[in-house]
């Protein structure tokens, strides 16, 4: 979210369980999805249907594949973390 806040006019997502949404929040996401609960490629193509240009993923994990089909034409997938 920090990196984020760096880009003007920039809208950020951020997937995480209930309990974390008022601290992303507090640190500037606009939108928190609870990941548990909801399906976050579809909560996020109802905000942005075009997709996004950048999804920043630190979990690595198999659900990480999901991500590509939210990437707008020549959009990136930054892995970082574990």
């Amino acid at each position: 979210i920090q990196l984020c806040q760096t880009v003007k006019d920039v809208t950020v997502f951020g997937t995480a369980s209930a309990s974390k949404h008022a601290t992303i929040k507090a640190m500037g996401c606009q939108h928190p999805i609870d990941y548990h609960t909801q399906d976050y490629v579809a909560e996020i193509r109802k905000i942005s249907p075009a997709g996004v240009d950048i999804i920043m993923d630190p979990l690595n994990g198999e659900d990480s594949v999901r991500g590509y089909d939210l990437l707008k034409p020549l959009g990136r997938i930054i892995y970082f973390g574990q």
